[in-house]
């Protein structure tokens, strides 16, 4: 069972004032040029902003797809999957339709959902090339990714040899051949402990161990002149070249090089946006009554509402950020708030909506989930 309690919903009017307030009041005495400090803090909120918005468009395209099959296959021929202008209401009542029929699944087919949840990472070479226009010291360098990313795994694709492990990651629902450790769910042997089993004793769940077969998220094994991958591959170690999108399993280290706070806080905010994820799995168990094409449904789609339930936190505190440097860049301009006003006014409606899209559908996929928000 998913558990969405805790979670901070930040409500749209609250963010409208947050947002609106420093840009109000700003006479008509602003200077039209704005310091080349103050354009690279606003360069770079410009992109947050972007790619809040972008996100918070897909998640709730992706979300409403899968809430819509689900309840389709349930019977429910309310919610067209295919729909393109889909309401707060369409989404909110697609998802609430799941979580109906998975409570009655519950009840009468003993469903049972276990969701394997992904590993993310950020991409620490976007993140610093970010930072490097928020610094106020230009001579300064800073240290390499791999000491920012102390305390984590630092993996990336590799056009050279690799040293250490080989990480191969299957496309959302497919799989990938594996023998090595498995993050999803293991078909075939498991040379240790198998959450879900076949009737022959082969795997068909989560593997505590060595999977060897096909794997349902990503496979990591010991990087050999043998290795290959089926999948995406990521060396997790060291590369006889340069990494390529090097990615960290945890938050990197703030830089040592001075920096802009505001700006900074942008730069962190958009990397754990866009954040990348592997694909969760999903073991579904359910008497042999239960009708067999929504079980397929679930199995295919319940995955993505897992994964929205889980960046949904993310993204609504990236945005907190987002708002923050918004009041300190205002701030920040001085003579020049008219003309902060000028060139951020056009996004403060993008991000209070963009809030708002992603408020309900981290609602809609805790609906879908059975919890109550």
């Amino acid at each position: 069972m998913m558990n969405f309690r805790g979670l901070r919903l930040l409500a749209g009017p609250v963010l409208a004032a947050a947002l609106v307030a420093p840009l109000s009041g700003c006479g008509e005495d602003g200077v039209p040029g704005l310091e080349c400090e103050l354009q690279a803090k606003i360069d770079n909120l410009n992109a947050s902003v972007n790619t809040f918005i972008q996100i918070s468009e897909d998640i709730r395209a992706d979300l409403y797809v899968a809430c819509a099959t689900i309840a389709e296959a349930g019977g429910n021929t309310d919610y067209d999957p295919a729909a393109t202008d889909v309401s707060d209401d369409d989404l909110s009542g697609a998802c609430g339709a799941v979580g109906e029929l998975k409570a009655t699944l519950e009840a009468e087919a003993n469903l049972s959902i276990d969701v394997v949840f992904p590993e993310c990472s950020v991409n620490v070479e976007a993140q610093a090339n970010c930072e490097a226009n928020c610094q106020v010291d230009a001579s300064c360098e800073e240290p390499s990714l791999e000491a920012r990313c102390e305390g984590g795994t630092l993996k990336g694709k590799c056009e050279g040899e690799c040293t250490g492990s080989i990480e191969c990651t299957a496309e959302a629902g497919a799989t990938v051949e594996c023998s090595g450790e498995c993050s999803g769910t293991c078909e075939g042997t498991c040379d240790g402990t198998c959450s879900v089993e076949n009737t022959d004793g082969s795997c068909a769940g989560q593997c505590e161990g060595t999977c060897e077969g096909s794997c349902g998220g990503s496979c990591k094994a010991e990087a050999t002149a043998e290795a290959s991958c089926s999948g995406e591959a990521k060396c997790e170690g060291s590369c006889s070249v340069e990494m390529e999108a090097p990615q960290c399993s945890v938050d990197i280290q703030p830089p040592n090089c001075e920096v802009d706070a505001d700006c900074s806080a942008d730069c962190d905010a958009s990397a754990s946006a866009e954040a990348e994820c592997t694909p969760p799995a999903v073991v579904i168990t359910a008497d042999a009554s239960a009708d067999a094409d929504l079980i397929a449904a679930f199995e295919a789609n319940f995955g993505v509402i897992a994964q929205i339930a889980l960046r949904g936190e993310d993204l609504i505190n990236a945005f907190g950020d987002i708002a923050a440097s918004v009041q300190g860049v205002a701030s920040a301009g001085g003579k020049c708030t008219a003309a902060v006003a000028a060139s951020l006014g056009a996004k403060v409606q993008g991000m209070v909506d963009a809030s708002a899209s992603v408020n309900v559908s981290v609602s809609a996929s805790a609906s879908a989930s059975g919890e109550a928000g």
